[in-house]
């Protein structure tokens, strides 16, 4: 025992004095270092001076206590100061750090490093220190809260995917019938030879790809800004990114191939069944509820993380519920006509045509990348014309057999 924890000890002041060597710890830093070796140090001498009996074995143990949590309070201590002091939230709700932001990305022009240099200078002459070789940015309150409002508003149905914010992502699966005598798992009988199960392994990998949107304003309206200009810059490139991701996974970014087409999302509506969804075929006679009824039936899973896709005619006709030939139409909400289905919500779209629906099983459809916004801006001095660019890496696909299904329909009406 009195030999492990002298090793323990030693280790300790060999980490220690390697620490009190590092130029970038403050004299506060080192002051707190140097009483540590000393009293790791004393501890040494203190424990080499002990027998080894039961009592001495209490007492290391005490020791050891003693110097671990000692030691974890000075490292957070250390690790806290280098982090500096917390943003300041006055500065960050001032229109200066939302003019101050974007002169930052017009001077950077598309140079990266030198926005996070000119950007933390700014921050850092208004009381908000930034650790060395942090990359995050500390956005204004005014731009994070669209970026905020838009990506993490309630309804939105993009924070039900699964997120895995890797580069890419390969999703491994098993496309053999569960059902069949060759999936299945058996019982074993003593004294007879087991029979191994067939599966056909396949597997999809989901890449990420630059999804941008950008805009042109020229420098006259720019000065002639009120301080709304950025806002609307904001939340314009922000929410057409949303957009163009939720269209892209509904039905496809509706793009010919070529340079501007979205090939890192796949879509749920596609030209047939594979397998991991299925197109059906809507019954003319049945009414609309029964047709929905009928997807929903052909997606596996969870049924309340289902969500079902109209438009907001065929939503609206899904709604409508007429009691006699003279009655006044009702409406029920789409909240309760999802409990009568049985699924999780149902969600009213523009991307859809009044002949398609879809149902989907949201956790199911996998995400690579990020939605951080990464803003770049520049200018043409020719035309006087500002650029503004916002772009992330993304891309989705669903990721389970049989996790979604889609039909097109001709119009129907509830009954």
């Amino acid at each position: 025992m009195k030999k492990i924890f002298l090793d323990y000890l030693k280790k300790e002041l060999g980490k220690q004095q390697s620490l009190i060597s590092r130029n970038a710890l403050s004299d506060e830093d080192k002051a707190t270092l140097n009483d540590t070796i000393e009293m790791l140090k004393s501890k040494i001498a203190e424990v080499e001076a002990l027998e080894e009996t039961k009592t001495a074995e209490e007492t290391l143990k005490t020791f050891k206590e003693e110097i671990e949590s000692k030691l974890t309070a000075i490292t957070e201590k250390i690790e806290n100061s280098k982090k500096g002091p917390a943003p300041s939230s006055d500065y960050l709700k001032t229109e200066n750090a939302v003019r101050d932001f974007c002169a930052a990305i017009r001077n950077a022009k598309e140079d990266s490093a030198l926005f996070h240099s000119e950007w933390n200078k700014k921050l850092s002459a208004n009381g908000i220190t930034i650790a060395s070789g942090d990359k995050e940015v500390v956005l204004p309150a005014a731009v994070k809260s669209i970026i905020t409002d838009a990506w993490e508003a309630p309804g939105n149905w993009l924070n039900d995917l699964t997120s895995t914010g890797a580069k890419r992502f390969i999703a491994r699966y098993n496309s053999s019938v569960q059902s069949s005598e060759t999936s299945r798992a058996k019982g074993h009988t003593a004294g007879t030879t087991k029979v191994a199960q067939t599966i056909t392994l396949k597997q999809k990998e989901i890449n990420a790809q630059f999804i941008y949107k950008m805009l042109d304003i020229s420098r006259q309206t720019e000065w002639m800004d009120d301080g709304s200009l950025i806002r609307y810059v904001a939340t314009e490139l922000v929410n057409q990114i949303k957009w163009e991701i939720e269209k892209a996974i509904l039905v496809g970014d509706g793009r010919a191939a070529g340079n501007t087409k979205i090939t890192s999302i796949e879509a749920i509506v596609r030209a047939a069944s594979d397998d991991f969804v299925t197109k059906v075929t809507p019954n003319a006679n049945a009414t609309l509820v029964e047709n929905l009824v009928t997807l929903t039936e052909n997606v596996k899973g969870d049924r309340s993380k289902i969500a079902i896709f109209l438009n907001r005619k065929k939503a609206n006709e899904l709604r409508k519920v007429v009691f006699s030939a003279s009655a006044t139409p009702q409406y029920i909400a789409l909240a309760d006509m999802a409990e009568q289905i049985g699924v999780g919500k149902i969600v009213e779209t523009e991307h859809l045509t009044d002949n398609q629906m879809i149902a989907v099983d949201l956790s199911a459809i996998v995400t690579v990348g990020s939605i951080s916004p990464m803003f770049a801006n520049w200018e043409d001095y020719m035309t006087n014309t500002l650029y503004w660019r916002y772009e992330c890496a993304f891309g989705a696909a669903p990721a389970r057999p049989k996790c979604a299904a889609f039909a097109d329909t001709t119009s129907q009406s509830q009954s």
